[in-house]
């Protein structure tokens, strides 16, 4: 079963401690939710689902300074889903940016394949930002790479290496981006690269990861008939 993407990618954007996203998806049970928080500041972001809870996979600096994060929240959707995810961020108001979004296909007991912290920044002088290559591990992974300006002045005006399905905010503070692509074969991904503008601006950075699919690799089963004379 290879995995889909669910409804349209919703996301939001604020200047507080709370963190939340009216997503406007239909969820099915099986369905995994992937919430991605990025945020300015040196603080940590705790999830705030209450009986829905999703789990922090993946906590990495979004530059080197250590001055601002990101986040990858996953949860496996019961028969019902809020009509919104919300976190907590430490510390004082600060601006953030959340984007939801919904996979089917997704293995529900392993939903990465890759999920290290693989993220790269440097500052200043540049209009590309590349996302380190990784290696999949099961065949019909979701490569997903994600990109974040330390700016308000940049937009992204796209991404190479046949990466689509991007969501992107851009002119705002932070400016962020995430792609996704299908990785039909195990094997390297390759680095991908996106391309912002109008001018250099600030720290940048980029990193990969991929969700798994449901039973990866598998390619069916073999009947054996047993014949006796």
């Amino acid at each position: 079963m290879a995995i889909t993407e669910i409804g349209t990618p919703h996301q939001s954007a604020g200047w507080s401690t709370s963190v939340s996203d009216t997503h406007g998806i239909t969820i099915a049970a099986g369905d995994v939710v992937v919430c991605y928080v990025s945020y300015v500041g040196n603080t940590t972001c705790a999830d705030n689902n209450g009986a829905y809870p999703l789990t922090n996979d993946l906590n990495g600096s979004a530059i080197s300074t250590s001055s601002a994060w990101y986040n990858f929240f996953t949860r496996t959707a019961g028969a019902s889903e809020p009509a919104s995810y919300a976190f907590t961020l430490s510390g004082g108001n600060t601006n953030w940016w959340i984007v939801t979004r919904v996979f089917r296909g997704v293995d529900n007991a392993n939903h990465w394949d890759i999920i290290s912290n693989n993220y790269a920044s440097s500052a200043f002088a540049f209009t590309t930002r590349a996302a380190a290559s990784i290696t999949t591990n099961y065949a019909g992974s979701l490569a997903i790479a994600h990109y974040y300006i330390n700016t308000n002045t940049q937009t992204f005006s796209g991404v190479d290496n046949s990466f689509g399905s991007g969501i992107v905010r851009s002119a705002a503070w932070p400016t962020c981006a995430t792609y996704t692509k299908t990785i039909t074969n195990v094997g390297a991904v390759g680095v991908t690269t996106a391309t912002y503008g109008p001018t250099t601006d600030d720290w940048s950075g980029g990193g990969m990861v991929a969700l798994r699919m449901y039973a990866p690799g598998f390619t069916g089963l073999t009947v054996i008939r047993d014949v006796h004379a």
